[in-house]
């Protein structure tokens, strides 16, 4: 894992919304949040300026009203607020240590372990509850036509694992593709195991 910046949760935010703003499963959500409070998705996600203080917060309000961000809510309960973020790159030799988030589909996928690599290695087989393979496939396609996506986001447990908050199914497709490199942001507190998920 190489480092390439200290950052801010500013920057994470930013690269949530714009992994899920398109997403067949939360695009919606957040388009309708955007809409009830009269914001603009072209200058807020699509064209950003993270210098803008005002545009951050509203960031941060969208993401704590879809995915309950900064309110101890739904994905975010009981994530620490004192997270330090780090934009780094994950290599290859970096796989083993990455797991999905404690959640019961992908749980399932990976055949109880949470790591990515036997997700990866089960693609082939159908999951019984939201089966990821679809999405993966997907992006699978989709890296082939070269297309380029945000950067996932995770955190770093006290046993060394990196741990995904967001990007499951594009962490699944990269090991999958066995030798890409890839942006993550990754945050660690002390306070990190009394995050629901971890």
């Amino acid at each position: 894992m190489r480092t390439l910046a200290n950052t801010d949760e500013n920057e994470m935010i930013l690269a949530f919304l714009q992994a899920e703003i398109d997403s067949p499963r939360y695009g919606t959500l957040y388009n309708r949040v955007l809409m009830d409070n009269h914001l603009n998705r072209f200058g807020l996600i699509d064209k950003p300026n993270l210098s803008n203080a005002e545009e951050n917060y509203y960031r941060k309000e969208v993401l704590r009203g879809v995915r309950g961000y900064a309110s101890n809510t739904a994905l975010f309960r009981n994530f620490p607020a004192n997270v330090l973020w780090q934009r780094v790159v994950i290599e290859p030799t970096d796989y083993p240590v990455l797991k999905y988030m404690n959640d019961s589909s992908w749980v399932a996928f990976s055949g109880g372990s949470r790591l990515v690599i036997d997700g990866a290695k089960n693609l082939e087989r159908t999951a019984e509850h939201r089966d990821p393979k679809p999405n993966v496939n997907g992006i699978l396609r989709s890296m082939k036509e070269g297309k380029r996506f945000p950067p996932l986001i995770g955190v770093e447990s006290h046993d060394g694992f990196l741990i995904l908050i967001e990007g499951h199914s594009r962490a699944t497709a990269y090991v999958a593709s066995a030798t890409i490199e890839f942006e993550m942001f990754v945050g660690s507190s002390p306070s990190i195991g009394n995050w629901y998920a971890i």
